[in-house]
């Protein structure tokens, strides 16, 4: 009951982040997102260090008219190492990278998502870069949970109606990750995948 209230929240939120206010004279604009994250921790005994690592990709294409359409993919990274035995901070990185077509891919009914690419993160405790690889795929691990969101805005001068609907699965998280050329345990934690359509129409009056 926990998982799945949580899900729905998630995707409540991703529903809520996507009611953005068309411009007035807007006539109609549609929006559509793909998203997957992988949240993971990890403890090394050994060498008494513990990893938090965190992967965001999503690609989301937007069209309005009369305007342009637009789009694009982007994936993030962030990974935070600490020593728990000196008490010390070791690694506080992060990095966004725009990805070209192909290197994000969200397949069938939240089915998979794959993920592709290199990128440059930035180590604020060291002041250092490092070269990242990321090669993961998800795969939908249980029920997908859908959500919709219908509002309308009353102004002086015009009227505007909004309409969402989305949906959202966990996902089990395999493939490799690597670290200035070392790989990194993916260790324990959880992926999740959603997709959000939205439409907002403008009635001037």
């Amino acid at each position: 009951m926990r998982k799945n209230t949580c899900a729905l929240t998630l995707l409540a939120a991703a529903l809520t982040m996507s009611v953005l206010p068309a411009a007035a004279r807007a006539e109609v604009s549609h929006f559509r997102g793909e998203t997957a994250w992988l949240n993971t921790y990890s403890y090394d005994a050994t060498s008494c260090i513990s990893s938090s690592m965190y992967v965001f990709a999503t690609e989301s294409r937007a069209n309005g008219q009369p305007g342009p359409s637009t789009g694009g993919a982007s994936a993030s990274f962030s990974l935070y190492r600490y020593n728990e035995c000196t008490g010390q901070d070791v690694t506080c990185a992060s990095g966004t990278v725009a990805l070209p077509n192909g290197a994000f891919d969200v397949s069938g009914n939240l089915a998979s998502a794959t993920l592709d690419t290199t990128l440059e993160i930035y180590d604020y405790c060291n002041n250092t870069t490092h070269p990242v690889t990321l090669d993961l795929t998800w795969t939908g691990d249980g029920q997908v949970f859908q959500g919709r969101v219908h509002q309308s805005f009353h102004y002086p001068d015009y009227r505007e109606t909004y309409r969402s609907h989305g949906k959202s699965s966990y996902a089990a998280v395999s493939g490799s990750l690597t670290f200035d050329g070392t790989s990194l345990s993916l260790g324990d934690g959880y992926g999740y995948m959603s997709v959000v359509n939205s439409g907002t129409i403008t009635n001037s009056n």
